[in-house]
């Protein structure tokens, strides 16, 4: 059975999760409780929720419901054939291995092909598919089908798409997981045996709030064998499935409408028509008649939608948005500041902003903690050091405790950056300040043995041994300055060794002058530096030579441990390395995908650095202060005060990377996936789970001349 619930508040949400879980019939004491949420920080505070009302939160698998589904498929069909390449990051490597073959049958692939950096812009276009193929396979499996048959609309991107499909599938087989989740739904309608496939008897899915329209299928189909609960965030207290989205005046009285519930949808609130697509979307999947076997359980006031109390601004909103009342000239009160707009000089100037306002919040409620508050950012990475600079470096009275979310591994740690950097060497210049720079990362100087006073002494020796730029002639003259070796590394480092030969700095060999000025233990200080330097150049040389991504795998893994070493009691380094070995784990994909095809270091260094850009796996949340995160992972989830920073016109909702190669643009259709909607809907969430304080602030003026943006 299929039992729909909803409510605005996860709270509420919550503790009718923990009475569901409490009433379910296990087939033995150890069966899990399988919870789909979706995405970590909602399954965190889940977590949190229940251990709290429960004392206890135990054997419980939190998955996303898209790595659930290709769990459960397996099991259902056991003899279904392997999809693991239509994910879309083995796609990404088939479609790479594909493209040099398509530029010649089909004219777009050889345009965007052409010109420098073909290496690059070949996995840029195979990114680009597969993200396009991977949302067809979800939003638009009809089309894929017609196009394997040879009927493509004469449109773009239809056209040539269709094409590269088409090879795609005679490649991989056309058993991919549009075919398979069609398959599912028809075999779970037959005889199936929950308990022999290992299937539980329930499962719980909690905020998911836009779902693809086949998702949705999927759970109606297992909802025949299984109860499948679903626990839906609802910003409104009613069908509101089919309002539209219309410019409506916040000033002129509304007309005369007939009563009932075409009322309510025509004087619809504005910002849940024009923010609320995702959820709207959902209910009329949900709702419609193909799934009129959903039953929503009566059950009273347990979840009644009560308005939020209070007449502040933000309250009225709330409750307005509930009821799906248009607002009629609503203002704030003397006092009210529920709701809070901030137009700053930069992104220092705003965090700024936000420590003083959040202090005074702190102080006017003493039942206001830091816990109680949480910051959302879009792109987190670029308030990062602002918000390090301002709230880590705050003492005494101004002090709140934080934790940082989501931030891109190559901003985590400075192991990871270094290697970034270690990614670059064939573009390197060689300064002497880069190479120094990177020598005195910790893992870096434990791994050369080097310490603090030693890399200061090198510092100066080598500026008074001329090194500057350049790893020697050949390298000065491959970056078009000619073929010199002074001031090179190569200069500085002769002049230094024979200087630890020889005290006579007038007598040449070999045209070198030494350079004897040396003093303390310079005999080993100058040794690692040597090492560090020869070790850069070998890596830089077998960098640049093509290989197969599996000799890729061992190379980079062997320049990890050529490199660092982690202190055995710091977390942080060992967590660093980690992320380290993960990112470079992704080309075991490759491998499996390309075989001995050999890769090219661009192709390999554009992986590595979209994989460090993603966030890492082991980053906090709600560790007991103040929260900063991504505006992705705690959507919906209601704190005391809620604030968005970064709210810039550009920024946010962000523009969609692959319009012009996605063929949903062109037709879209109810339920489709859309960044811009996507981000609207996660602004209403946001607004609706505000208990106290909704502030937002954005960038509207320039720092040096103070201009409106």
């Amino acid at each position: 059975m299929f039992s729909l619930y909803h409510h605005y508040d996860l709270e509420r949400l919550a503790e009718l999760l923990a009475v569901l879980l409490a009433r379910r019939e296990r087939g033995h004491v150890l069966e899990a409780d399988t919870i789909i949420v979706p995405n970590r920080g909602v399954g965190r505070w889940l977590q949190g929720q229940l251990a709290e009302s429960e004392g206890v939160a135990a054997n419980l698998q939190l998955p996303l419901l898209a790595r659930y589904i290709w769990e459960v498929i397996p099991r259902v069909m056991p003899h279904a054939p392997d999809s693991r390449d239509y994910e879309r990051h083995r796609m990404c490597w088939h479609l790479y291995g594909l493209l040099p073959a398509l530029a010649a049958e089909v004219p777009q692939i050889a345009s965007y092909l052409g010109g420098d950096s073909v290496e690059v812009h070949r996995l840029q276009l195979a990114q680009r598919l597969a993200d396009v193929f991977d949302q067809y396979l979800i939003y638009r499996p009809r089309m894929l089908s017609a196009w394997e048959q040879g009927r493509e609309t004469a449109a773009n991107p239809d056209v040539w798409q269709a094409q590269v499909w088409r090879s795609l599938t005679r490649r991989l087989g056309q058993n991919h997981r549009a075919r398979l989740l069609d398959s599912f739904v028809k075999t779970i309608q037959g005889e199936v045996d929950p308990e022999q496939l290992g299937l539980p008897s329930a499962i719980y899915c909690f905020a998911l709030g836009a779902l693809p329209p086949e998702y949705v299928r999927f759970l109606y189909a297992l909802a025949r064998r299984i109860d499948v609960h679903f626990l839906l965030p609802n910003p409104c207290n009613g069908y509101w499935g089919d309002i539209e989205s219309r410019r409506v005046s916040l000033v002129a009285q509304p007309p005369e409408h007939a009563a009932g519930n075409a009322l309510e949808l025509t004087a619809s609130h504005p910002l849940l028509t024009s923010l609320g697509r995702g959820t709207r979307d959902l209910l009329r999947v949900l709702y419609a008649q193909e799934l009129c076997g959903i039953q929503e359980p009566e059950l009273g006031a347990a979840l009644a939608y009560e308005p939020p109390r209070g007449s502040q601004l933000l309250a009225r909103i709330q409750t307005d948005i509930l009821n799906m009342a248009a607002p009629r000239g609503a203002g704030r009160g003397p006092a009210d500041s529920s709701v809070q707009i901030h137009t700053c000089h930069g992104p220092l100037r705003e965090v700024q902003v936000l420590q003083d306002q959040l202090l005074d919040l702190l102080a006017a409620d003493p039942d206001l903690n830091p816990r109680d508050i949480v910051v959302m950012i879009p792109v987190i990475s670029d308030y990062a050091p602002a918000i390090h600079s301002v709230f880590g470096a705050a003492r005494g009275r101004r002090q709140i405790p934080y934790s940082l979310s989501d931030c891109s591994r190559s901003a985590s740690h400075p192991i990871i950056q270094s290697f970034r950097q270690l990614l670059d060497l064939p573009l390197s210049r060689w300064t002497a300040s880069e190479v120094l720079a990177l020598a005195a990362v910790p893992a870096i100087m434990r791994r050369f043995g080097l310490d603090e006073a030693a890399l200061h002494s090198l510092g100066d020796w080598a500026q008074a041994a001329g090194v500057r730029w350049g790893l020697d002639a050949d390298n000065r003259a491959a970056l078009g300055a000619g073929r010199s070796a002074q001031f090179t590394w190569e200069f500085g480092l002769d002049r230094l060794l024979l200087g630890l030969a020889q005290s006579d700095e007038e007598t040449l060999v070999a045209g070198v002058a030494p350079w004897s000025d040396l003093e303390g233990r310079a005999t080993a200080a100058v040794g690692a530096l040597w090492r560090l330097v020869f070790r850069l150049r070998s890596w830089a040389d077998e960098l640049r030579a093509p290989a197969s991504a599996s000799a890729w795998l061992d190379r980079l893994n062997g320049l990890i441990a050529a490199f660092f070493s982690a202190d055995p009691v710091d977390l942080a380094e060992q967590m660093a390395l980690e992320e380290l070995h993960e990112a470079v784990a992704s080309l075991g994909g490759a491998a499996d995908c390309l075989g001995a095809e050999e890769l090219s270091w661009e192709a390999v260094r554009e992986t590595l650095v979209g994989e460090l850009e993603t966030p890492g796996t082991r980053q906090p949340f709600l560790s007991g202060g103040l929260t900063f995160c991504g505006m992705e992972p705690l959507r919906a989830v209601p704190f005391k005060v809620v604030c968005l920073l970064g709210m810039n016109d550009g920024d946010y909702p962000r523009q969609e990377r692959n319009r012009s190669f996605n063929a949903l643009r062109a037709r879209p259709q109810l339920g489709d996936h859309d960044v811009r909607a996507d981000d609207r809907l996660l602004f209403l969430q946001a607004l609706m789970s505000a208990r106290e304080v909704f502030y937002i602030s954005y960038v509207g003026q320039d720092v040096g001349s103070g201009e409106s943006l």
